[in-house]
């Protein structure tokens, strides 16, 4: 009797053991499938805030004495603005959104990249983007301490 409860119990385990192994996800899936809220990026998203990084406090265009834009247009190119552009920062090139794990938070977030036409300039690493409605995007750093900037779509 005592045998056949071990059984029990060596069955049970080893099923409940396949189940936690099959569940397990290492997180270096990637995903192509961008939603179809990130079809409607295209636009002219015009420059609110920027808040956060290893200084914190909040930047926004009365602050500084700039502002920025992004337009994105649905053939994946851009065009990136800051005015008045004394530093010459203004660019453009071509854009596109992924989906992948995201280690910090530990679930798939969408991404954004852009490409220079500049063959001096390397293209930006992956930017975290958040959707906020439609006519709200959140652009972060990959980073706990990061920047994130919020740019509202422009009508």
């Amino acid at each position: 009797m005592c045998f056949s409860d071990m059984r029990k119990k060596q069955l049970f385990l080893s099923i409940f053991m396949t189940f936690v192994i099959a569940g397990c996800n290492d997180g270096g899936s990637t995903y192509t499938n961008v939603p179809a809220q990130s079809k409607t990026i295209a636009g002219r998203w015009d420059w609110v805030r920027s808040e956060g990084g290893l200084r914190g406090g909040i930047e926004t265009p009365a602050s500084v004495r700039y502002n920025q834009q992004y337009t994105l247009l649905a053939d994946s190119t851009f065009s990136f603005i800051r005015t008045p552009d004394s530093d010459k920062v203004s660019w453009s090139g071509d854009y596109s959104t992924t989906r992948q794990f995201y280690s910090i938070t530990h679930d798939t977030q969408s991404f954004i990249m852009f490409v220079t036409s500049r063959a001096t300039t390397p293209p930006v690493p992956l930017i975290r983007l958040q959707y906020h409605g439609t006519d709200t995007i959140l652009l972060g750093e990959d980073a706990t301490d990061g920047i994130i900037e919020t740019y509202a779509r422009t009508k």
